[in-house]
């Protein structure tokens, strides 16, 4: 059974961290993933020729239906295609424990779906 499809939303540029996780992609931009404090939601943000393009919020309260849930860490990330669109695979760390997850990115805009699944 899946959870979701959630979306991400549009965000202004945050501040990284020492604990951000940088992943090469393919025409030399990177993903950032941002797993902040506990009490906020992962951001992923896409680096092209040293500046950021967008910064996404995985908050997946933002979806109709889970209001009250939680998303707090998003671990062992894999890229599966580095070009457009972007494809993620990972483990979610969310209201009902730890959960595979798969998202999917449009590189030149940011417009996302994720699952996640138990």
């Amino acid at each position: 059974m899946d959870d979701g499809p959630f979306e991400a939303v549009l965000v202004d540029q945050i501040e990284l961290t020492e604990t951000s996780q940088y992943f090469e992609l393919s025409e030399g931009g990177k993903l950032i993933l941002e797993n902040r404090n506990d009490t906020l939601s992962p951001i992923i943000s896409l680096i092209e020729h040293g500046k950021v393009k967008w910064t996404l919020d995985t908050d997946t309260r933002n979806t109709e239906g889970y209001e009250s849930t939680r998303i707090w860490k998003i671990s062992n990330l894999q890229i599966t295609n580095s070009t457009n669109p972007i494809n993620l695979r990972f483990t979610g760390h969310w209201t009902y424990g730890a959960e595979q997850g798969s998202m999917e990115i449009d590189r030149e805009d940011g417009d996302n779906r994720f699952c996640l699944s138990w």
